[in-house]
């Protein structure tokens, strides 16, 4: 009985030897001599700006790390910009000091006037919980140009809960986020305030943009992309949503807009459903201009007199005034699913 034990527990020590082995490649090293052995779900390194944690900068930890690990980045400010990551991991900001300090509140990271901030390479990054700030101010005319705080070039990353403040003084910031030729992000719970751009979307498909809020300055501007979804933002600012040259079969639903703008420009089979549109005592602009197929349903509209239709107005063919029409709006504005404060 006893050997029988004895035999079992050897197969098991060997299977979790092998297991070990395929998720870890044996035993790894870090920068302290602590070994860690037996890894599935990779290394944990810490960033503090007092030199409390791993590492004084995220630039360090980023290059040091291997795919799969985490990098948690304590409250401090953090003066750095054009950040690569090109490796699949986990980067997220702790709300309190490590170690000595009176650091509070998530990570900031200041770039310093520049207009890059962290580069996204790898598929699969999440980054989440940072106040990123001081960001170079850009027009994001060409869709080209890779510009902004957090400049997506990959797939499958999750962009979430991270905040895009005003400068010190009040004063307008460069673009906050851009997907340049990037497919199934996910970008939500963001808080963007007065950028030139809250987000620039371009020759991108399959993302899902939900939760988010943006207060003054620019919105979102999707240039050439397709099948995305919008769910539940918040546009409180003028320029709100644009969708220009040749985007297509994006879906825009259950959005609150606060006297901003809705341009649809060159572009086709765009759904529009149960948004709730509110003048909030400025003009609402809602245009379109030689695109088609566009599916309006279901939307709000604030002072809208009940039973009737909303008729959109636009172009077609370049110069001939055309409509389209929302035939069912809603008597009511929907409950939007919650947005961060």
């Amino acid at each position: 009985m006893r050997k029988d034990m004895w035999k079992k527990g050897f197969v098991l020590g060997i299977f979790v030897l092998f297991l070990c082995a395929g998720a870890a490649s044996g035993l790894h090293v870090d920068k302290n001599n602590t070994i860690t052995a037996c890894s599935f779900n990779g290394n944990t390194y810490t960033v503090d700006d007092e030199g409390d944690g791993d590492f004084s900068t995220i630039t360090d930890a980023v290059n040091y790390a291997s795919d799969g690990d985490t990098i948690e980045v304590y409250s401090g400010t953090y003066f750095e910009y054009t950040i690569i990551v090109d490796k699949r991991l986990t980067i997220r900001g702790i709300d309190q000091e490590l170690g000595s300090g009176d650091d509070t509140g998530n990570p900031i990271l200041d770039l310093s006037g520049q207009k890059i901030g962290l580069v996204l390479l790898a598929d699969g990054i999440s980054l989440s919980h940072f106040n990123i700030t001081n960001v170079g101010l850009s027009k994001l005319g060409d869709p080209n140009e890779r510009i902004g705080a957090i400049v997506i070039q990959s797939n499958g990353n999750i962009i979430t809960d991270n905040h895009f403040p005003t400068g010190p003084s009040g004063e307008q910031q460069g673009s906050s986020i851009y997907v340049f030729f990037s497919y199934d992000n996910v970008i939500s719970n963001n808080y963007i305030y007065n950028s030139v751009w809250a987000m620039g979307i371009s020759g991108s498909g399959n993302n899902t943009i939900s939760h988010n809020r943006v207060l003054d300055g620019g919105g979102i501007l999707f240039f050439g992309s397709h099948d995305n979804v919008l769910y539940a933002n918040d546009f409180s600012c003028e320029l709100g949503l644009w969708l220009v040259l040749n985007c297509s079969n994006n879906v825009i639903s259950y959005n609150i807009f606060n006297f901003s703008a809705l341009w649809i420009m060159l572009s086709r089979s765009s759904t529009i459903e149960h948004n709730n549109f509110h003048h909030r005592g400025k003009h609402l602009f809602v245009r379109f201009f030689n695109s088609y197929q566009t599916k309006w349903d279901g939307n709000y509209w604030e002072n809208l007199p009940q039973g009737r239709p909303k008729i959109i107005l636009g172009k077609a063919l370049y110069f001939l005034p055309w409509i389209n029409v929302d035939w069912n709006p809603a008597q009511e504005p929907y409950e939007i699913p919650p947005i961060i404060p």
